[in-house]
């Protein structure tokens, strides 16, 4: 059974699309804020999507005078979520409020972005013809077992001077799942300690698939510019690690938190001693990763990460009949580069 919320968009609008058509010129910032205790809300970066989805492209600008300010928060046990066009010098207009069940909230956001996303693609011309807008109150109820199908997408076709009922899917319905699944790839440089003598510093490469919340990376990891390990009697070895790691991954925006699965070789060369040596073995290691992502643009991510991984493949280096060096139970990366998604 999906829930539905009823809209009456056409008179709601009214002073929500004079506001945003008054200064279109400049789009405006996000700022979407959530507060406490307001179980399974979307992240400020679904809002933005499924805003964006809905207009064919992003309305919103990461600097500009004025704002979009959209605020989601219990009161008296109730969901509300009302959102306002903030001008330069403080002014507010186009107050709007949606409200529902407290166990509503993806529901009544996904209601608000539908409001948004027509405020900001119609003019004040195409609706001048409704009155002044009257407060909104939408309650989630539960549609029919008949009418929920998975399939069905609804359009809203506003008309001028009058409301249109517009029925909004919750979000568990397929179709909403499709727009937020993505796929991307990215570089991140890190530096490790643990998987050879020293600190190494290296790379990764990673494919990523992701439907908000979830994410699964897949990713080739190289480190072989280690510091090494120099011995008294003269010469030193190097040591390089080429492996594999998957990664799945849960977001709470802007963190993530991540299991990690890693399999590779460590391979170590021996130079100015004699004879001089080189050699490779197997090596595997399990553990977790905290990211944090910063969203430079709706398609491009700042991503930071921080690696604590256990062996459970150990690997010892030996000179001679001499252990000079065995792989921890521990490892530890910090790493940071850029993410690229394709919605």
């Amino acid at each position: 059974m999906h829930s539905r919320i009823r809209v009456g968009l056409g008179a709601a609008l009214v002073a929500f699309s004079g506001a945003a058509g008054a200064s279109a010129e400049e789009a405006p910032r996000l700022e979407y804020v959530v507060g406490e205790g307001t179980p399974s809300c979307p992240s400020e970066r679904e809002f933005r999507d499924a805003v964006a989805t809905r207009l064919g492209h992003d309305p919103f600008a990461n600097a500009s005078s004025r704002s979009l300010r959209v605020e989601v928060g219990l009161e008296d046990g109730e969901l509300a979520a009302t959102a306002a066009l903030v001008e330069a010098d403080g002014r507010a207009a186009g107050l709007r409020r949606i409200t529902g069940g407290a166990d509503d909230c993806r529901e009544v956001v996904d209601g608000m972005a539908l409001a948004v996303s027509l405020a900001l693609s119609l003019s004040p011309d195409e609706l001048s013809g409704a009155g002044d807008p009257p407060p909104i109150a939408v309650k989630s109820t539960p549609a029919p077992q008949a009418e929920a199908k998975p399939s069905e997408k609804p359009v809203p076709s506003p008309t001028a001077g009058g409301p249109t009922d517009v029925q909004v899917l919750a979000r568990n319905d397929a179709g909403d799942r499709a727009e937020h699944f993505a796929f991307g790839g990215g570089v991140v440089a890190h530096a490790a300690v643990g998987v050879g003598p020293g600190v190494g510093a290296g790379a990764s490469v990673l494919l990523v698939g992701r439907r908000v919340p979830w994410s699964l990376s897949v990713e080739a990891r190289f480190d072989g510019l280690s510091t090494g390990m120099s011995f008294e009697q003269g010469g030193s070895v190097t040591t390089t690690l080429l492996s594999g790691v998957i990664a799945p991954c849960r977001s709470f925006d802007p963190f993530s938190a991540c299991a990690l699965g890693l399999a590779g070789r460590i391979a170590a060369e021996s130079t100015g001693v004699s004879p001089p040596n080189s050699d490779a073995a197997p090596y595997a290691a399990a553990g977790g990763r905290l990211g944090f992502e910063w969203p430079f643009s709706r398609s491009v991510l700042l991503h930071a990460r921080f690696d604590l991984l256990l062996t459970l493949l150990p690997v010892d280096m030996e000179l001679g009949d001499e252990t000079v060096w065995s792989s921890p139970p521990v490892s530890g990366l910090l790493g940071a580069g850029v993410l690229g998604l394709l919605p």
